[in-house]
């Protein structure tokens, strides 16, 4: 028996929503520009600096999650992965993105 569970799981995978590495898309894509920081300019984005902001990464690298909350402080880098993210779903898998 199909549970709804599954059939939500076919469908997204049907249309498209595969697994994506963001972590990987990030540091080949994205680099860190002078005024971002002085000390990694011309650098990729590693998001092994920001081990705090992974599960953003992994979040968005899962095709079956929907939604995720997240209680931070200020400065945490958690608004540059989201904003990686968004990048990358609109070079990769262009949709509709609700941030």
């Amino acid at each position: 028996m199909t549970t709804p569970l599954d059939l939500r799981s076919r469908i997204l995978r049907h249309y498209g929503r595969e697994k994506i590495d963001l972590a990987t898309w990030v540091r080949e894509n994205l680099t860190i520009e002078a005024g971002q920081s002085a000390d990694y300019a011309g650098l990729p984005m590693d998001v092994r600096r920001t081990p705090h902001a992974r599960i953003i990464y992994d979040f968005f690298s899962d095709p079956d999650a929907e939604e995720l909350n997240i209680q931070k402080s200020s400065a945490a880098a958690m608004t540059s992965a989201a904003i990686a993210a968004c990048i990358c779903l609109l070079k990769t898998k262009p949709c509709n993105i609700l941030y």
